[in-house]
């Protein structure tokens, strides 16, 4: 509950969708931005079963408006073609005016949904009843009905991999204790993990030159002195 408010994005604002077609199930589609603040705000849906390519296609257009769509990832599966002859569910939303690209089915996109849960990244406007129903029920371990969260997945997981700023967040470091031994798996920034580094390195550079192992280079001396 603490992840469905209204939100107002900070600009500048970058538009997607995120996507999940189906032929014996709904067809999904998630509107979600990008702000300033790095916040991730899913502020419109669409699920209908039973129609084709081109009415999911119009309404998705119609939804869209004048909004500036940077990109709409799909479920990777729609990149086959469905016959011989036929042309893939991709090329048919291309051909329909949704120019889509294959997402990723990794587990990992499961690990990454929860931890931008986790860092309150995600603001989900209470307009979107179907996906927050379905968030309710997967937390409760039922598997039915998943349609918007898979393409909030497939969604979540290209932001995540296509933003260095917002990936750097979730970055794991080794921190070695006295004992050389795990000491720590943490959280940390770019700047933090460069000076940790940093750190480490000269820190094992004095020990050695210490038990005069190595000569330290001249362009070093001045940091470990």
């Amino acid at each position: 509950e603490r992840h469905v408010a209204e939100y107002t994005p900070v600009e500048p604002i970058r538009y997607f969708r995120f996507m999940d077609w189906g032929r014996d199930h709904p067809t999904a589609c998630l509107w979600a931005c990008l702000d300033k603040k790095d916040t991730i705000c899913i502020f419109d849906e669409y699920e209908v079963a039973g129609k084709n390519i081109l009415f999911h296609s119009e309404q998705i257009k119609k939804v869209t408006g004048n909004k500036n769509i940077e990109w709409t990832v799909i479920d990777p599966a729609d990149k086959a073609k469905r016959g011989a002859n036929e042309r893939s569910v991709i090329q048919e939303f291309i051909a329909n005016g949704i120019f889509c690209i294959p997402g990723s089915r990794s587990d990992r996109g499961i690990d990454i949904l929860k931890l931008f849960f986790e860092k309150n990244l995600i603001v989900i406007s209470p307009k979107c009843k179907n996906l927050i129903a379905e968030l309710e029920t997967l937390e409760h371990g039922d598997k039915i009905g998943d349609d918007l969260t898979d393409a909030l997945r497939y969604g979540i997981l290209r932001i995540h991999d296509t933003n260095p700023k917002i990936a750097g967040q979730f970055r794991k470091v080794f921190i070695p204790n006295d004992g050389n031994k795990n000491k720590a798996m943490v959280n940390l920034n770019r700047e933090e993990r460069i000076k940790l580094f940093n750190k480490n390195f000269i820190d094992k550079l004095k020990e050695k030159q210490e038990n005069k192992k190595i000569d330290i280079p001249y362009w070093l001396r001045q940091e470990v002195a």
